[in-house]
Order: C-alpha cells, then structure tokens, then sequence
C-alpha cells in the first residue's frame, strides 16, 4: 500500500514548513510548494532524514494556470492526494487609506485566490479517490474578528473563513472533508517585508517592531504542527490553537445580535 500524500503551500518556511516536518515524521510522502527556491530547497533537504518520498515545486499560489500544472505534477507522481493544506500567505499592515491598493490586491491574490486555486486545482481529484482525504486552510484569528491597521489582512482571512465554511457545505457527504486553521500569534517570519509589496517607511518600522513581538511571544511551530496533527485526527473542522482569543469572537456575536456599533476591544 503506497504512503499517504499530503500537499502543502507555503512550505519552506513558518508554519508550512512546520506542517511539513511533523508530516515528514509521521510517514506521509509530500509535495511542496512556495515561492522561494532557496528556502524551499533547503527545507527539502532537511526533510529528507525521514525517508519519505518530497516533490518540490517553485509556483506562485495566486497563479490558477501554474496550480493547475502543479496538481497534474503531484497526481503523476503520487497518485493520490490525503491532506491538502492551502497555507501560502503574506501580511502587511497599514491603515487602510495610507496602504497602497496594490498591496491589498497582492493580499488578497495569495491570501485567498492562493487558496481558491489549490482548492479548484486538486479537488477534482481528491472527490474520485476511495480514500478519505482533507482540504486544510490556513486563515486567522482576523478571520474572526477585526483589528485596526490590518483592513487588508482582516478582508482576505475572513474571505477564508467564508470560503472554508462554504466548502465544507458543498463537499459534506463525500469523501473530502474540509478544516480551516485560525491562530493567533504565531513565531514565523511572516511580519518581514516582502519584495512584492508596496511598503512604506513607516509601515516597515511597524513590522519591525510587530516582527519583535511576534518572535518573543508567538506559539512556536513546532508545537502548532503538533496541534493541527492532533485536530485532523480528531476530524475537527475549526482548528483554534488559541481558544484564550476567543472572547473577542464571543463579544463581536454579541454586539451583532444587540444591534451595537462595532468598537474595537483590546486584547
């Protein structure tokens, strides 16, 4: 019997790369994807001591032609497809009418086209296999509630989340089920600059103080994968690392069935 496959984006580095080693450990052939050769490359390396089968693809998520070309790669190697995580992503932030539009429209091109396209590119092909399988998606906690100064990020995680939740409608009774992961803090890279962003002075001194934070304070990767490992076996849709978050999620309901303005309530 061949070894089950599992899918991952944004896998060189963060939270990908994290998934893709408790993955690696637990036996699973994977297919890697991310943008950057070099990380990736590396990543591949270092999974390699767990002698599990690693196809590894350069490709820009929010490309649906190149996702398209990458499924029939994956498929003619492997054969099949258990776990398909759609966890690309980039972050920016900036208040709304200082951020570039085209920083919000690359947002959204990875954040959630990336997922649309990895999940218009291998479900067809996961619904025609006998086994079970699962479509992982990696929103946020924004994708939950708000936060000022993150309009863009809050718009393509909460897309996500609709998304997510849409899907697991329309594939309930087959044999694809659907997750959506939604942390918060978490100790990645996510918060440096990216070279397809328009950033500005002010908002790279921003990330740099958040990138700070987000490495002394965020949940380790490590332990993360450990989690989302441990929620997929548990055939859990909502995968919430942070559940001590939540009462902000409790207090937007709130607010929606009282009929009150919406006010932004700290942390």
């Amino acid at each position: 019997m061949s070894r089950k496959v599992a899918v991952i984006t944004g896998a060189a580095t963060g939270i990908g790369r994290a998934i893709a080693n408790k993955y690696a450990e637990a036996g699973y052939d994977l297919a890697l994807l991310d943008l950057n050769a070099g990380p990736l490359e590396q990543t591949c390396n270092e999974l390699e001591k767990h002698g599990v089968n690693i196809q590894t693809h350069c490709v820009d998520v929010s490309d649906e032609e190149a996702m398209l070309r990458v499924a029939d790669l994956v498929f003619a190697k492997f054969g099949q497809v258990d776990l398909l995580f759609n966890n690309a992503g980039l972050m920016a932030p900036g208040r709304i009418l200082d951020q570039a539009a085209g920083s919000f429209r690359k947002l959204m091109d990875v954040n959630f086209f990336g997922v649309l396209n990895g999940i218009q590119a291998f479900t067809p092909r996961m619904l025609k296999q006998n086994n079970p399988s699962r479509i992982v998606n990696t929103a946020s906690i924004a994708g939950l509630v708000a936060t000022p100064i993150f309009a863009a990020y809050n718009a393509s995680k909460h897309a996500v989340i609709a998304l997510s939740e849409t899907l697991a409608y329309e594939l309930d009774g087959t044999n694809v089920s659907v997750s959506v992961l939604a942390p918060g803090a978490v100790a990645t890279d996510i918060m440096k600059p990216s070279e397809s962003l328009e950033i500005n002075d002010k908002i790279l001194a921003l990330m740099a103080k958040m990138d700070s934070r987000t490495q002394e304070k965020g949940m380790p990767t490590d332990a993360l994968a450990d989690f989302i490992f441990s929620q997929i076996a548990a055939d859990q849709y909502w995968i919430l690392p942070h559940r001590d978050q939540l009462h902000r999620v409790t207090s937007r309901a709130e607010d929606i069935l009282s009929n009150t303005n919406p006010r932004f309530k700290p942390w």
